[in-house]
């Protein structure tokens, strides 16, 4: 062998030897192919490089598409099952957006529109806020046979693409002063599963007065609903129900998760 082919050979054979290191984020979660493989909760779910940003709005879930290029709408269902007793959900907020959207994040003030929902079991105010703004596909309310009692199920039907991907949902949990379950910006993907905590949106105490709560536990005692406030002033995991005011702890409080979405 010629010393230069030799000196060639042996190049390519230590450069074989080099090892690749592929980089994964310990943050990236990645779906589950069966719905009793894996659990995610609902929040900050991100996966690498498979969905573009775009800040084009959607209309009424259909996106103008311009020139050659084209992006495929696909369709998803989301059974969404309350796993509480007695603490009903109220209607929906449904959003696909990109994921530069957010509805809330931990340990920040709540929105008025998202205290709203949490106060009032109301999802229109968020709709409002959302509609048409840019990175948002579709927000729309989802109200078929609310509210839905603990093992109750609902089914929702969302249309995504590759640009606009990410999901978010809320509802409040209505015999509380301002408690919700929510996905915050996840990315579904078919056979997958979703869990809930409670979530407290902070804009109102906890003093489980029923003035001060809209459900149908407090229907017989005090339906006004007026706002308490004095909440703490950020959206955080709720500490639960402790029959301090005009219900029973041994009835109304919960064990989380408050809610499962399957992804099909």
């Amino acid at each position: 062998m010629k010393l230069s082919n030799f000196f060639h050979f042996a190049t390519l054979l230590a450069l074989a030897c080099v090892p690749v290191t592929i980089g994964i984020s310990s943050n990236d979660e990645f779906a589950t192919e069966d719905f009793d493989a894996e659990a995610h909760f609902g929040d900050d779910v991100t996966f690498p490089n498979s969905i573009e940003d775009d800040d084009s709005t959607g209309e009424h879930g259909l996106r103008r598409l311009t020139g050659s290029s084209r992006v495929r709408n696909y369709r998803l269902r989301l059974r969404i099952t309350n796993l509480s007793v007695r603490q009903p959900l109220s209607a929906f907020f449904v959003m696909v957006h990109n994921r530069r959207v957010r509805v809330y994040d931990f340990g920040e003030p709540a929105s008025e529109a998202l205290a709203r929902l949490a106060e009032d079991g109301d999802p229109q105010p968020l709709v409002d806020m959302f509609d048409g703004q840019p990175g948002v596909f579709s927000a729309t309310v989802h109200n078929e046979g609310a509210p839905y009692d603990g093992g109750e199920t609902t089914t929702i039907e969302i249309v995504a693409n590759r640009n606009f991907g990410y999901l978010t949902i809320a509802a409040m949990a209505i015999n509380t002063n301002d408690m919700f379950v929510s996905l915050n910006g996840v990315i579904p993907r078919r056979r997958t599963t979703f869990f809930s905590n409670g979530l407290d949106a902070g804009s109102e105490e906890n003093n489980e007065l029923c003035e001060s709560m809209p459900g149908p536990a407090c229907i017989n005692i005090n339906a006004t609903n007026i706002e308490s406030g004095n909440g703490e002033g950020f959206v955080h995991v709720h500490p639960g129900f402790h029959g301090v005011g005009d219900l029973a702890e041994n009835r109304y409080d919960w064990r989380n998760p408050m809610m499962r979405v399957q992804v099909f």
